[in-house]
């Protein structure tokens, strides 16, 4: 008899829970204990086996699924692995200049610029002691973030709406040149986005288990994105905001009054250990270095509500490079589509995507700020797994409208089969595009020739190296040539007083060092050497206008040219000094 009381029982608890998870109970006793105590002892062994239960995840799906999801990953591993030793580009160049090559003393606390993404900065100046200065050295965290974006995209998308759409999100984050380009520079997006993705899924573990250790994996990443990228302000709240609006739905096995006390002390923790994170900054730059420095300073409201749409659009764009225009405007409506029926393709009741689009509008309107495109690349892997459970949801209601004039086994052959193969080709199309159209290759993060690059800047040092002597001075277009000549001078041991401007590297300020304003000026100097690269942006009357910026005076120097190096997008020209 009492056994059979608590079968009962038992079922009674599965049936209410069952109940409540469909929401046809509407409240439940949020002082019920017996769940918390029991969700909580589940919560430490399911986080400890993890591995296990991803084994038995991926053991027990179909075969399709399974080779889809693997073809997937190895495409997404060659297309990153074959432009990680691209030139370098002006940003990369600049943080391994001014920061990563230098001691983490300065590297960590000098802040001239925001990009210095600093955990990227330590990780990066760690690999170039292990494995030696090298431009995939260089960028192997931001790599290594890139890959591991693939899977974390497949298991966040799967938590929140379903196999199917995780694969096809899996699909479109590997070819996308936005993620393949941020993978393979030195740079700490690609590092926030794995953080996004990773607060996304210890959310998803909170609400379900109620975890000390999932509690604490939220604080860690939430911190390590912080560290990274200062813009993840605009990415750690709005999960934080939905797991506690998911928990006050008794969307989870969390009790509220829990929910928010701990929610309520992760704040404090990771407010209080990124300041203690950002004090050398503050010390050694200043706070303004951070919090008012030209990049986050607020327009005016008449220039903030003129470049905003702008602003949305190139975000857009660079979520869509080298996409067709009708299959973009195909993954937009899909997008929507998961939103508008958010009940019906969704895990959860909350809509992680609005919660996110409308913290991200308080927080610009607030601000009165526009970021850069690549700001807003954490959104990119949710932005297409919305699109790929849009997508879903259409491909089933296309199905059901097949079912009627098929046979159900003729259905189940389209529904695994027929789809994973879709998938692929899908994934396959867009990756001949990208590779077609390199648009990771020394682009913008628009896809875009950029003046940001010099993709013979190694070429030209090697030229240069043998080239160069006593007298002589190379003049370049500013910052944006010059810095990727100075990385590869520095690579290459060439004393980096022939540019006619370079990085200060005394810790403090932020002009060039311009050879016109250096010691002796440039009376000294016998031959002109002039850096063109016309199809990237650095034309020869700008090349001479910054030299005649630097203290280069044209009548002084013979009217004739001569062109000493030159490839499809570079030269080299020479002017000798009048005698």
């Amino acid at each position: 008899m009492p056994q059979n009381l608590a079968n009962h029982a038992g079922k009674a608890g599965f049936e209410i829970e069952y109940l409540r998870r469909k929401r046809h109970i509407k409240d439940v006793d949020s002082k019920e204990k017996p769940v918390k105590r029991i969700g909580t002892e589940l919560s430490a062994s399911s986080f400890r086996s993890a591995p296990a239960r991803w084994y038995a995840m991926w053991t027990g799906e179909e075969k399709a699924h399974r080779y889809a999801l693997f073809l997937l990953f190895v495409a997404g591993f060659a297309l990153r692995a074959a432009y990680l030793t691209q030139p370098m580009r002006y940003d990369e160049s600049f943080s391994y200049v001014a920061f990563v090559s230098r001691p983490l003393s300065i590297g960590l606390s000098w802040y001239p610029y925001p990009n210095n993404h600093l955990f990227n900065t330590l990780l990066s100046h760690y690999s170039v002691g292990l494995f030696g200065n090298e431009p995939w050295a260089i960028r192997l965290p931001a790599f290594v973030a890139g890959i591991l974006i693939i899977p974390a995209t497949y298991l966040v998308i799967r938590k929140l709406y379903n196999k199917h759409a995780a694969l096809i999100a899996t699909a479109l984050v590997v070819p996308s040149s936005q993620l393949i380009d941020f993978s393979t520079q030195s740079r700490g997006y690609t590092i926030q986005v794995l953080v996004f993705l990773l607060l996304i899924l210890l959310a998803i573990h909170i609400l379900r288990t109620d975890s000390r250790s999932g509690w604490i994996g939220f604080a860690i990443a939430a911190i390590l994105g912080f560290y990274t990228v200062p813009t993840t302000l605009y990415f750690f709240p709005p999960v934080l905001i939905w797991m506690l609006i998911s928990g006050f739905r008794r969307d989870g096995n969390i009790a509220r009054r829990a929910l928010l006390v701990k929610a309520a002390i992760t704040c404090v923790a990771v407010a209080a250990v990124t300041v203690l994170l950002y004090v050398p900054v503050v010390l050694r730059s200043g706070l303004s270095s951070l919090v008012s420095n030209k990049f986050v300073q607020s327009l005016t409201w008449a220039n903030f509500l003129k470049g905003l749409p702008g602003n949305m659009k190139n975000m857009w764009s660079g979520w869509n490079i080298i996409i067709p225009l009708p299959l973009a405007l195909l993954f937009l409506l899909a997008f929507f589509l998961s939103v508008l029926f958010h009940r019906r393709v969704s895990r959860h009741p909350v809509d992680l995507n609005l919660v996110i689009i409308g913290w991200c509008l308080l927080l610009l309107f607030a601000q009165r700020v526009l970021p850069f495109a690549r700001s807003w690349l954490p959104l990119l892997p949710l932005y297409l797994g919305g699109a790929s459970a849009g997508l879903y949801f259409m491909y089933k209601r296309l199905m059901g409208l097949v079912e009627k004039r098929s046979k159900a086994r003729i259905k189940a052959r389209i529904s695994i089969g027929a789809s994973s193969l879709l998938v692929i080709a899908l994934s396959l199309i867009l990756t001949v595009l990208v590779v077609a159209g390199q648009t990771p290759y020394q682009r913008d993060e628009l896809g875009n020739l950029s003046i940001g690059t010099l993709r013979d800047a190694e070429t030209i040092t090697l030229f240069l190296k043998k080239r160069l002597k006593p007298g002589d001075a190379v003049y370049t277009d500013g910052d944006f040539s010059s810095v990727p000549l100075e990385y590869y001078f520095r690579k290459y041991q060439i004393p980096v007083k022939y540019l006619s401007a370079n990085i200060p590297l005394e810790g403090e300020g932020s002009d060039w060092n311009l050879l016109g304003k250096r010691k002796g000026g440039p009376q000294g100097i016998k031959r002109a050497i002039f850096v063109v690269a016309e199809k990237e942006g650095h034309t020869a009357d700008s090349v001479v206008s910054f030299a005649e910026y630097g203290g280069f005076v044209p009548t002084k120097y013979e009217k004739k040219s001569t062109t000493v190096f030159k490839t499809d997008y570079s030269e080299v020209v020479e002017l000798r000094r009048k005698y």
